[in-house]
């Protein structure tokens, strides 16, 4: 499912919170995610400019996530990423932002994808807890948040449990 990116009206400093996470659109080749951010599982500090922003719909802040059936009970109930682009810190229209897993193979596969429309978008990165059967999934997942023109990825681990 894609949904549109919208204009914001608030502008970028009502949208950020600690929580936030910055990628910048030029990032050096051999960048990783430890560069642009202050980061660990349970900590994310944002750096004061760049081209992206994400943070998850409820507030939390970690990479790495569990969900539950028992707790979330179907995939509309999940928290999804927000990401904010910026012109000012140097997002460009155009760019695509895809947020993709980790099959079996080890193959990255999108799940999601959204195009920057203007220069104050933000687009919702909903992941999905059910395997090809339709059963909810269980196990680990590795997951990862990519820009077209920047080598930065931003990487997740969702693990969907039933219990």
């Amino acid at each position: 499912m894609s949904i549109s990116f919208k204009k914001i009206a608030t502008g970028s400093a009502a949208f950020l919170a600690a929580v936030a996470v910055s990628i910048p659109a030029a990032a050096p080749a051999n960048a990783t995610v430890a560069d642009p951010v202050v980061a660990s599982d349970t900590q994310v500090t944002a750096r004061a400019s760049g081209a992206y922003t994400w943070m998850w719909s409820d507030g939390a802040t970690g990479r790495r996530r569990t969900f539950t059936k028992r707790d979330y009970g179907y995939a509309a109930n999940l928290p999804y990423l927000v990401v904010e682009a910026s012109c000012a810190g140097g997002a460009r229209v155009g760019d695509v932002l895809k947020l993709q897993f980790q099959d079996y193979r080890g193959k990255w596969i999108t799940e999601d994808r959204h195009w920057v429309a203007d220069c104050n978008s933000i687009g919702y990165f909903e992941f999905n807890p059910y395997t090809s059967s339709g059963k909810w999934a269980v196990g680990a997942y590795k997951y990862r948040l990519i820009v077209s023109g920047a080598r930065l990825r931003a990487r997740f681990t969702i693990i969907f449990a039933r219990r």
